[in-house]
């Protein structure tokens, strides 16, 4: 109870055509095991900048939510979305608070 900015998944998104795309949405789904739901405050998707596999200070917060629903699942709208580069990829870090 009260942890706070725990990296709990890593991912990459990969940009793998000749074209540039958006990224504008990402779903997790949690599995439930020993992980109550209810006491989960806030989960943050963060871009790892350096990509180092760590939550670094002055790391872009992309999209962040307090929602989770019975099953769950967190669904993220980054606003603005990112825009990837043909051939190109980054990652992001899922962090979370709890209560």
């Amino acid at each position: 109870p009260g942890s706070q900015t725990i990296a709990l998944a890593r991912f990459q998104v990969q940009n793998a055509h000749d074209e540039t795309l958006s990224f504008d949405r990402q779903s997790i789904q949690l599995a439930s095991g020993a992980l109550a739901f209810g006491n989960i405050a806030r989960l943050q998707l963060i871009l790892d900048g350096n990509g180092n596999d760590q939550v670094d200070v002055g790391e872009l917060i992309l999209a962040e939510t307090t929602s989770l629903d019975s099953e769950g699942r967190a669904n993220f709208v980054l606003n603005p979305a990112m825009t990837l580069a043909p051939n190109s990829l980054v990652r992001c870090i899922l962090v979370l608070d709890f209560n």
